[in-house]
């Protein structure tokens, strides 16, 4: 049980971007109170308080251990990941056969014939897709940083849903632009993919970095996730 503890307590530091030598240090006093504490006839979990992890992160942020890293790529891959299922849906009733939404922006039927819907429900449909996009794109950044025991997940996750609508807004705004420019033929529905993509991993990208360097120039206590 020991082991399992210093085990648990070794992958939360190296997540937390300890350096190797403070992480060995504190490795070993973990395995010396735990030693002590078994001759004391106390177990491992009792000593912890059934949560190695919170251990081993308070202790880290206790001597001024835990610095948050920039981690921009999860982050942005994160953001996009999370938000594709709602996004390609949308994306989907944008370029389907008959689809409303060219019609709806330029006023007039598509050269795919009658629309099989009226406007006010192609943009419930968008806006649907969006609101899954939005809560997918927050949830899976937060998962990446929990996973990682970011101490800056929950001002990057806050700073995120303020800032997803209008990154939402703009990276809408080029993919429809795009694809308007390509006439909302078939062939654009990957360019305007790849403008959605690149503009929301960008997006989330300067979110987080502007979160990071905001912790970084205060320098005190970072709140724990």
């Amino acid at each position: 049980m020991s082991s399992d503890v210093l085990a648990q307590a070794r992958r939360t530091w190296r997540r937390l971007g300890v350096p190797r030598q403070a992480a060995g240090e504190m490795a070993e006093e973990l395995a010396a109170d735990l030693a002590a504490a078994a001759a004391d006839g106390r177990s491992a979990a009792e000593y912890v308080g059934g949560d190695a992890v919170a251990l081993a992160r308070t202790w880290a942020a206790a001597r001024g251990l835990v610095r948050p890293r920039m981690t921009l790529l999860p982050v942005a891959a994160a953001a996009v990941l999370g938000a594709l299922p709602g996004g390609f849906t949308g994306l989907f009733w944008a370029f389907a056969p008959g689809s409303a939404f060219p019609s709806f922006l330029l006023g007039h039927p598509t050269a795919a014939g009658a629309l099989p819907q009226p406007a006010w429900a192609a943009v419930a449909l968008y806006l649907a897709s969006a609101a899954a996009g939005y809560a997918g794109s927050l949830a899976a950044v937060s998962a990446v940083l929990r996973h990682r025991a970011d101490p800056c997940r929950r001002p990057t996750v806050r700073a995120l849903a303020a800032a997803l609508p209008g990154v939402g807004a703009l990276a809408a705004a080029g993919g429809i632009g795009l694809a308007g420019a390509l006439d909302f033929q078939l062939s654009a529905f990957r360019p305007v993919c790849l403008v959605v993509v690149l503009v929301t991993a960008a997006g989330a990208a300067a979110v987080r970095a502007a979160v990071v360097l905001r912790a970084g120039a205060g320098r005190t206590a970072v709140p724990l996730p």
